[in-house]
């Protein structure tokens, strides 16, 4: 039987994770994730009569503090005709500070709670299947109108037109799309991880068929995360059996792809016969193979947000909104007549290039904490290491740094990894029994 402690913590890793911002008269402060870590903050300053944070931790709200102390800055002082557009700027990183304290809690209990003897890969199996959870909900959502409805009225998801709230689920999200499907996606690179490392043939097949639903849920809401199941995860896999296999790899490889290839192809053939009559199924079909079918009829491969990035590289001309930023332009760009959400775009211009050396340096000092942690081996490093790695890369495309869902699955694997590694450390220096 799974313990109750076990259900507990998969219930709060999910709402973490995945907690919606309610719609109400509260606005962004009714989000159940930010409640969530704000409660699992004062359980533990109850428990303990103190909140002490480990020095990484603690470096990496400087970062933060930083962010916080920029944004007000600009939006006081360069920005404040337009103040009322800019609090988002200002709020983002006090939202994203209790997210990092309360989950370096979180990984500390399930690393350093011997009792249930979590290790990483019980700690990461949870986070994954707190993914696959949510990627059955976007599945049943798809498929029965009044399950997502019930959602949706509870969500900001409700005041997406109509079209994209069938064919680009949300799940709790506000809305479906490519940052949702990077989420989803960053389950399938986790999901590689444990059907690698497991022994069990038996837990390998039911990781792969999980896989299977984690990829449903991608194709449900948006093309991004397919770059990620498409290119990544095989390279990641690739890999890992390089790492661990020695000579047996290749074979491995061979098989797992082969298997790959006729369970996708199969998959795609029935849903295509079985759906082909289904609106809202040819609806995502065509949105997620558009450049293909256009490169079949003649048209070229189009990918319309590729073709933007390539047109495009556009800086603030005021010398100190380009190094300070102005906070309204991250809330609504289209204010000021240009039309994008690019990654760089939002964060350059509502935070300047100060403010965006805050964002992108929280993630490499991350990245190179992992790279430096020495009781850790590279297989467990590339968890932390390649989500991190992911977040920049789309961040190109979309404003992906400290965004819900992919920030907490990236903040939960670093903290594990991390965790473990100071486990691993105390436990060599003070061994058992003396």
């Amino acid at each position: 039987m799974i313990k109750s402690n076990v259900i507990i913590l998969y219930i709060v890793i999910f709402f973490v994770v995945y907690g919606p911002v309610i719609d109400s008269r509260f606005g962004a402060l009714f989000d159940i994730s930010f409640l969530t870590c704000v409660f699992i903050i004062l359980l533990n300053i109850v428990k303990c009569s103190r909140l002490v944070l480990d020095q990484f931790t603690f470096k990496l709200s400087v970062f933060l503090v930083f962010i916080f102390v920029i944004s007000l800055s600009s939006a006081v002082l360069l920005d404040v005709e337009h103040i009322e557009h800019s609090m988002r700027a200002i709020m983002r990183p006090v939202r994203v500070l209790p997210t990092v304290v309360s989950l370096a809690l979180l990984s500390q209990y399930i690393i350093n709670n011997r009792k249930n003897q979590f290790t990483i890969e019980s700690g990461i199996t949870i986070v994954f299947c707190v993914i696959v959870l949510h990627a059955i909900i976007m599945i049943v959502q798809f498929f029965n109108e009044p399950f997502r409805n019930a959602i949706y009225q509870f969500t900001t998801a409700k005041y997406v037109i109509e079209s994209y709230q069938a064919t680009r689920i949300a799940g709790f999200a506000g809305a479906g799309g490519a940052q949702l499907s990077i989420a989803q996606s960053f389950g399938l690179v986790l999901g590689v991880y444990l059907f690698v490392s497991s022994k069990s043939l038996k837990f390998k097949f039911f990781i792969f068929l999980l896989c299977q639903l984690l990829l449903g849920s991608i194709f449900l809401t948006g093309r991004s995360g397919l770059l990620t199941a498409f290119i990544f995860c095989p390279l990641y896999f690739i890999y890992l059996n390089l790492l661990e296999s020695g000579s047996k790899a290749i074979k491995n490889i061979l098989i797992a792809f082969l298997g790959v290839s006729i369970c996708l192809g199969s998959a795609i053939f029935i849903l295509f016969d079985a759906l082909a009559d289904n609106p809202m199924f040819m609806s995502v079909f065509n949105r997620i193979f558009d450049t293909f079918i256009g490169y079949n009829e003649g048209v070229g491969v189009k990918i319309n947000t590729v073709d933007v990035l390539m047109k495009m590289f556009i800086l603030p001309n005021e010398v100190l909104h380009l190094i300070f930023g102005k906070a309204s332009y991250l809330n609504n760009n289209t204010l000021y007549g240009i039309f994008t959400d690019i990654g760089y775009f939002r964060l350059v211009w509502g935070y300047g290039l100060l403010g965006s050396l805050f964002h992108y340096g929280f993630y490499i000092f991350a990245m190179y904490t992992v790279l430096n942690l020495q009781y850790i081996g590279k297989r467990e490093k590339s968890i932390p290491l390649l989500l991190l790695l992911l977040t920049l890369f789309f961040n190109s495309k979309e404003i992906l740094i400290f965004t819900k869902f992919t920030f907490q699955i990236c903040m939960l694997s670093l903290f594990l990894i991390y965790f473990s590694n100071k486990a691993i450390k105390k436990s060599l220096s003070y061994p058992q029994g003396e």
